[in-house]
């Protein structure tokens, strides 16, 4: 997966996040749906990955390991028969 930069102003965001399964057909897939609330510093860079002992989105502020805040799962449907359901 190749890096992406954002730039979001100062102050508290909603995130809604996705993670798409690999394209392998034969198998039944699921698409995983978060939802994060941060707050972020003027001036600040931030790292958003996913946790892969929590399997849940992480963001982190410049270099560091430490969570700023951690996203939860709103939905996980199957590939094939919908997106997700923002709640």
């Amino acid at each position: 997966m190749r890096p992406l930069a954002y730039s979001l102003p100062a102050g508290t965001h909603i995130l809604w996040l996705s993670e798409l399964p690999y394209g392998f057909p034969f198998v039944p897939q699921y698409i995983d749906c978060f939802v994060m609330q941060v707050t972020l510093i003027p001036g600040s860079r931030y790292n958003l990955r996913l946790d892969p002992r929590l399997k849940l989105p992480v963001l982190s502020r410049g270099g560091t390991a430490e969570a700023e805040a951690v996203g939860k799962v709103v939905d996980r449907p199957l590939l094939i028969e919908r997106g997700c359901q923002w709640r």
